[in-house]
């Protein structure tokens, strides 16, 4: 691995034979719209005008993370640079992905993949494991994003997913549904996680307050949480005051804006939050309280994403050895749940309740009905009761 940690960090070093320079698939087109002369330089134009123009900063992070992955894997494993991979390749890289093996080389615990001087960790490795579908999904969207990219300014001559099925095939797409949910039964252990956290303290007393608020606003607005990191309490507001209609503006993926509404049991948590840092209850147009806060209010800088998610997590990890002697496989379930749980389960919930399909796309930001389809099914146990006892008895 030491040598491919190199040769990312200095595609100079690598032989033309597998930086791109001489790349099967490039164009050498004398009128190429980008200054790359290799695949890795390509790459960081691409990252660097769709983080201008297109990408929040967790799209960044991950699409960063996919395209690393990709690169690390077409130098060591397919000994191919990226411009001579053939659609066969990527075939070879999907099952890769849901194994990525020798194992002791490209699986590890999650550690940063630089150290502070600046050079590349040597125990920092790839993956953790085998990716699921989603996370396939988000791989080859990053590699269909930036290929893309390449063919139109005219450094590589095809996209060569363009021909590719598997992930992205329309009947996989029918047939999964979304089952990344919190079940009905999950929600009463977590708020007991949250209830039993420790209040003797100004600190522990910030850290329940801030648990519960992030709980309650990931799961009734169902906004993803590259969204909330970049919104503050002056994105939420009243629109009709005779009614107490309250929303939350975000601006989501494509710099489309939208407006979720606010339920009355979220707006109660808000302003306990907000009450608990001696603010006034309700926001202001231009209150700079971030959505995702710090343990005490900074109204300049709030928590990362990632540091969201990873509070989240403390919380359902808690619940789920709560949950485990009585339901061990719900448990190991919960102890999987992640930040977009929430969304998914937002979703669910909704439709499950009657609310019409188009006002969850509309809460959710989906350009395409189809993808909001995805959490149209029947609840497992309501599926499971309506079974029993339908068939003929044949014994």
């Amino acid at each position: 691995m030491s040598k491919t940690n190199l040769a990312l960090c200095h595609p100079e070093q690598l032989p033309p034979s597998l930086d791109g320079s001489r790349g099967s698939y490039r164009t050498f087109d004398p009128q190429q719209l980008i200054h790359a002369n290799n695949d890795f330089e390509a790459a960081q134009q691409w990252l660097a005008e769709y983080a201008t123009h297109y990408f929040s900063k967790h799209t960044l992070r991950q699409y960063e993370k996919e395209i690393t992955r990709f690169f690390y894997w077409s130098v060591n494993q397919a000994g191919k640079a990226v411009s001579d991979l053939s659609k066969q390749d990527y075939v070879l890289y999907e099952q890769f992905l849901m194994n990525p093996q020798p194992a002791d080389i490209w699986c590890g615990p999650r550690r940063p993949r630089h150290l502070r001087n600046g050079q590349i960790n040597p125990k920092w490795r790839p993956f953790v494991g085998p990716l699921n579908l989603s996370s396939i999904q988000t791989a080859f969207a990053a590699i269909q994003s930036m290929l893309n990219y390449w063919v139109q300014a005219k450094y590589l001559a095809a996209n060569p997913l363009s021909l590719k099925r598997g992930v992205f095939s329309k009947k996989q797409q029918q047939n999964y549904k979304i089952e990344r949910i919190i079940e009905t039964d999950h929600w009463q252990v977590i708020w007991q996680a949250i209830e039993n956290m420790p209040k003797d303290s100004r600190k522990n007393m910030a850290n329940y307050q801030r648990a519960r608020y992030l709980i309650a606003l990931f799961y009734h607005t169902g906004a993803r949480i590259s969204e909330l990191e970049r919104h503050t309490h002056g994105d939420i507001y009243c629109r009709n005051t005779k009614t107490n209609q309250w929303w939350l503006r975000v601006i989501g993926k494509r710099s489309k804006q939208r407006d979720i509404p606010i339920d009355q049991s979220l707006l109660v948590i808000i302003q306990n939050f907000r009450q608990f840092h001696q603010l006034p209850p309700y926001p202001t147009p231009d209150d700079p309280t971030p959505l995702l806060p710090k343990l005490y209010i900074n109204h300049d800088k709030g928590i990362t994403a990632r540091r969201a998610n990873q509070i989240l997590k403390q919380i359902l990890t808690e619940a789920a050895t709560r949950l485990a002697k009585q339901s061990p496989h719900q448990a190991e379930k919960l102890r999987k749940a992640s930040a977009h749980w929430f969304r998914h389960s937002y979703a669910t919930d909704l439709l499950e309740a009657d609310v019409s399909i188009k006002t969850v796309k509309d809460n959710l930001g989906h350009q395409d009905i189809k993808t909001t389809y995805l959490y149209v099914h029947k609840d497992k146990e309501q599926q499971h009761q309506e079974t029993q006892g339908k068939l003929k008895s044949i014994y």
